[in-house]
This record gives C-alpha cells, sequence and structure tokens, in this order.
C-alpha cells in the first residue's frame, strides 16, 4: 500500500480519536498552575472549561444553590435558576442538553449546559476529572460561604453576572465605591485573620468600610464615603503603618482614588500585584504609596522593556558620575522628595556637604535638580537606574 492510499483515513481516523477521547484536563489543570495566584482558582478553570467544550458550565452546592459559574460565550445569559430546578424534566430550552455530575465528599455538582451538539460521554468525564482535580488545589477560592469575599472575588475575577447577584443581594451599589486600599506584604504573618481584625479596627475609626476581606495574602478595602481631605487619607495609611512597627512587621498599603465601578477596581488590583515590587525598588524607605506610583513604576518599567532615546541619554549622563553622586542624586530626588536637610540625614553626611553635591549636580545637568518640569527626565531616570542598577555602595 502507497502512502498516499492511506494516509487520508488514518488523518481522518486520528481526528476522530480526537473528538472521542479529548484527554484536556491535565493540560487545563496545568494552564492554570502557570498563572498568577491570584488567578488560580476555581473561577478560572469554569472559564477555561466552558470555552474547551464550547458550553456554559456551573458549579452548585448540595442545596442546589449556585456556587459559580461561566457563560458560553460569556455575554450569554442563561436562566440558572430556571436550568437546576428543571433538571432530570424534559422542559429545557430548546436544543439544550444539560448533564449533571456528582463530585462526591464536597457535595457539589457539576453542571454543564450545551446550547448546540452533545457532549461526548468521555468529553463529560475529563471535565469532571479537571474540576476533582481543582476542587483539590483550589476549592476554597471562589466559593467562599464568605459572600463579601465572593463579591470581591468576583469583581477580580471580572464576572459581572456574579457581581451584580451579589451586590444587590447585599444592597451594595459597586459604582459608588470610588476608593481601594490594598495593604500588602502580609506574607509571613503568623495569624492573617488576627492582622485583619486589628487592621479594620483601625480603619472603622478612619472611614466607614463597605468591603473588607483578605485576597489572597492581601487585605482589600473598600470604603463606603472616601476621606474629605488628604489628611485623612495620610492618618489611615499612617495609622497602618504605625501598627506595622508595633508588630515589627513590614506592611505597605496603596491607595487608589476615584475608581467607580468594578473595572477600576479590578485594574487597581492588578496593577498593584504587577507594579507594587517595581515601586518598592525605586522607593525602598517607604510603605506609603499611591496609585500614581504604580503608575510611574509602570512607565519606567516599560521605559526598560522597549527602551527611550531620552532617557537612555539621561541614564548615560547618571553613569559618568562619581558614586557618592550617584547616591546622592538618588536619595534627594527618589527618597528625600527634594529636600536638602533630609538628603543629608539619609546619606549621613553634613547638610553642607549635601548642598556642594546638589551645586555640582546643577551645573553637571544645566538645571536646578528637583525643579520641575526640568527634572522630570532625570527624575525617571534615576529611578530608571535604581530599578537597573539599585543603589551604589
Amino acid at each position: 500500500m502507497t502512502y498516499r492510499s492511506v494516509i487520508t483515513e488514518i488523518m481522518f481516523s486520528v481526528f476522530n480519536d480526537q473528538i472521542e477521547n479529548p484527554n484536556f484536563s491535565a493540560e487545563l489543570v496545568e494552564k492554570v498552575s502557570s498563572m498568577p495566584s491570584y488567578q488560580q482558582n476555581l473561577d478560572m478553570v469554569l472559564r477555561l472549561l466552558s470555552d474547551r467544550l464550547r458550553a456554559s458550565v456551573a458549579l452548585v452546592d448540595s442545596e442546589d444553590q449556585l456556587i459559580s459559574s461561566q457563560q458560553w460565550p460569556q455575554t450569554n445569559s442563561l436562566n440558572w435558576k430556571r436550568i437546576l430546578n428543571n433538571i432530570g424534566r424534559q422542559n429545557q430550552p430548546d436544543g439544550m442538553h444539560v448533564y449533571t455530575h456528582g463530585l462526591g465528599k464536597s457535595n457539589q455538582t457539576l453542571v454543564l449546559c450545551k446550547e448546540h451538539g452533545e457532549l461526548t460521554h468521555t468529553t463529560q468525564k475529563q471535565a469532571v476529572e479537571t474540576i476533582r482535580i481543582s476542587l483539590n488545589l483550589w476549592g476554597k477560592v471562589g466559593s467562599s460561604n464568605n459572600e463579601m469575599a465572593a463579591l470581591l472575588d468576583a469583581i477580580i475575577q471580572n464576572e459581572p453576572q456574579k457581581i451584580t447577584q451579589l451586590a444587590n443581594k447585599n444592597h451594595i451599589k459597586i459604582q459608588s465605591l470610588s476608593m481601594l486600599l490594598i495593604v500588602s506584604n502580609l506574607e509571613n504573618i503568623d495569624n492573617l485573620n488576627n492582622a485583619e481584625a486589628d487592621i479594620v479596627r483601625i480603619t472603622r475609626a478612619l472611614a466607614n468600610i463597605a468591603i473588607c476581606e483578605i485576597y489572597h495574602d492581601e487585605i482589600l478595602i473598600l470604603p463606603v464615603n472616601r476621606p474629605s481631605t488628604l489628611q485623612e487619607w495620610h492618618d489611615w495609611q499612617a495609622a497602618i503603618s504605625q501598627y506595622s512597627d508595633q508588630k515589627q512587621l513590614k506592611i505597605t498599603t496603596t491607595r487608589f482614588n476615584d475608581l467607580h465601578g468594578d473595572g477600576n477596581i479590578r485594574e487597581a488590583y492588578l496593577n498593584n500585584h504587577q507594579y507594587l515590587p517595581v515601586a518598592q525598588i525605586i522607593f525602598p524607605r517607604r510603605t506609603i504609596f499611591s496609585g500614581q506610583d504604580l503608575l510611574f513604576s509602570k512607565s519606567c518599567q516599560e521605559l526598560i522593556d522597549h527602551g527611550g532615546g531620552l532617557i537612555n541619554s539621561q541614564l548615560g549622563l547618571i553613569g559618568q558620575l562619581s558614586t557618592d553622586m550617584i547616591k546622592t542624586l538618588l536619595v534627594f530626588l527618589l527618597d528625600a522628595r527634594g529636600n536638602i536637610e533630609e538628603a543629608a540625614k539619609l546619606l549621613f553626611i553634613h547638610r553642607n556637604t549635601a548642598k556642594y553635591r546638589l551645586k555640582k549636580l546643577n551645573n553637571y545637568f544645566g538645571f536646578k535638580v528637583g525643579l520641575m518640569p526640568d527634572s522630570s527626565l532625570i527624575y525617571q531616570a534615576s529611578a530608571i537606574y535604581r530599578i537597573i542598577n539599585g543603589d551604589p555602595v
């Protein structure tokens, strides 16, 4: 037999075998495991599973209450209550095939809804295996009995239907929540729940809380009303910093203003997750940050990744300075915020020595260092220099 006479039949058999034996369970679990920690949860597994099956999927508890769901396509709007009530009956919507599978000890049930076509037994079996493995790995995430934690998780995971359901049930207007305070660097705290209780106590003295929950080793606080003055913001973050010092911790706080909506809250959380480590390199002596600090850190990281002529020129100028002059420049701009006395204190030098060095830096760059907008490029170049090289020893 020639190759040509059999290849078509062989390829057709391989294609059919892939359809009848879709071994995707390990693949989906591995894909979620490689994601950032805040995406390693059942909601993400359900989303990937829904895309793979081209079907809507849901997890329900022993009382047939919806725990989590994903629609396919995502813009679809299913009446899950009606679907769950009609399981085992013949009055499901026309063309919809509904499959249910118990998940054993968890007392939960996986529901698969295929609107066009059917799911093979093997495909269903793989779906069940995917969820069982995921329950063992991430069962506590996205299935909390705490509705505020579930609402926060739905906001971060971008699940509009779940957000609306939980927000309405708890009488919360998401669009009215314009502020977010994220308390980070809590990984090494022995009892995170006690720390949360302490921070809630501190916060309640300064703000009216709508949501305050632990989310992946961070505490996210959404107040009902924003502090009326900048001083109130400072007092709030300073009180948490004081608590951190008393407990000998290294807690950081990041504040975000004027969010107004779940999409902005989610974006703020993601920016904090990605760029707070960069901000901590740029400003190593600080524990209080703002959303603008993160945007600045983001712009610095993007310039490092993609380069830029003007910044590269400024970096070259900094690189030609002596070690003492580079250290003085970085501390004066980034740590002391343009204050000579504070810079001298941080550098352990006399004030006159600091003034002499700054005069030399002014002459070197051709403008008064620290004066804006002249110093805007050198300020960002200093931050980038610190990210790449750290402080000179």
